[in-house]
C-alpha cells in the first residue's frame, strides 16, 4: 500500500510539471530532481531506495547520480503505463 501511495505522490509531481506545458522525460526528470534535492524529507519518503544505496550527507555526488538513474525509471515506468490500466483498491478486491 505504501508504495501505491509514493507513486500517486510521485505522479502528483509529475502532473504540477507537465500541467503548464509538455516537456520532454530528460527535463521532467531534471526538473523532479532539483525539487527533490532541495526537500530532504520528500526526497527520503519518496525515494528510500536512493537513499539506502547513497546517503546525501556522506556521498554527494553518488547520492544525486542514482537519485537521477532512479527519477528516469520511474518517469519512464510511467510513461509506458497504460492509460487504462487500473491502479487503485479495485484489483485487490477492496
Amino acid at each position: 500500500m505504501q508504495d501505491h501511495a509514493r507513486r500517486y505522490r510521485l505522479r502528483a509531481l509529475m502532473y504540477a510539471h507537465l500541467s503548464s506545458e509538455p516537456i520532454q522525460v530528460q527535463t521532467l526528470v531534471s526538473q523532479l530532481d532539483a525539487e527533490l534535492d532541495e526537500d530532504n524529507d520528500l526526497s527520503q519518503s519518496l525515494l528510500p531506495e536512493v537513499w539506502n544505496v547513497a546517503r546525501k550527507a556522506a556521498d554527494l555526488q553518488g547520492h544525486a547520480a542514482e537519485r537521477r538513474k532512479f527519477l528516469r525509471i520511474l518517469v519512464l515506468r510511467e510513461v509506458a503505463t497504460g492509460a487504462r490500466q487500473r491502479i487503485g483498491l479495485e484489483p485487490w478486491g477492496a
